[in-house]
């Protein structure tokens, strides 16, 4: 929403002979972001509370987590970055927390290998599930963010509940 209103006032202050369609357009995409919001919030609600620990390939799920009600109890890649390189002392205390908090999930964004989740996943016997980070590719079911936000939000449900 922050960036509706930014991207509206910039584009109305560089052409105020078209401020009106600027704002109609904000208007319809801040309503289509309500509606997407209000929606991932009902799904999530279907998982209950407990079950809503999650670990990450990076720390940037933050604001996601805490939006949706989700626990970020560790990341794959200490760091807001997936460049990072985790230590042998970050796997064995992701390993143990994953054990210890139940976590079964690991959802890892498609746009990082795999590899260093999957022998993380096997050592505790949990699974990884794909998450589009960024807007996917045309047609892979996260073309636009609202498409980004249903394609997550689904795969955190799903595999959660």
């Amino acid at each position: 929403m922050t960036w509706v209103d930014n991207i509206e006032a910039a584009l109305s202050s560089a052409d105020p002979a078209h401020a009106a369609a600027f704002k109609a357009n904000a208007d319809a995409f801040r309503s289509e972001l309500k509606q997407a919001d209000d929606w991932a919030q009902e799904a999530v609600g279907q998982v209950p509370p407990e079950k809503r620990k999650i670990v990450t390939n990076h720390e940037s799920w933050n604001y996601f987590a805490g939006h949706y009600g989700f626990e970020q109890v560790g990341t794959v890649v200490p760091a807001v970055t997936s460049s990072v390189e985790p230590s042998a002392q970050d796997f064995a205390a992701l390993t143990r927390t994953l054990k210890d908090q139940g976590v079964s999930v690991l959802f890892i964004d498609y746009e990082v290998n795999p590899a260093l989740s999957e022998t993380i996943a096997n050592e505790v016997g949990a699974k990884v599930v794909r998450i589009w980070h960024d807007i996917s590719p045309q047609g892979e079911g996260a073309d636009t963010y609202v498409d980004w936000l249903h394609y997550n939000v689904n795969q955190f449900v799903d595999n959660l509940k």
